[in-house]
């Protein structure tokens, strides 16, 4: 590439190809989703359900 290349308006720009159907990361796309959340259960509660409830406003 010349120093004119750079400077021109006009200069081609590369573009990388696009991956086609068998790039990696694409064979499953399903196994990318995540997992349902899993319901509560009642003996193991979240973090802000043990124990006893604390008024907190002023």
């Amino acid at each position: 590439m010349t120093s004119d290349d750079a400077i021109r308006p006009g200069a081609p720009a590369r573009i990388p190809p696009t991956p086609g159907p068998a790039a990696p990361g694409r064979q499953h796309p399903e196994r990318r989703r995540r997992p349902p959340k899993r319901s509560p259960d009642p003996e193991h509660p979240r973090p802000d359900e043990r124990g006893e409830r604390v008024d907190v406003t002023v």
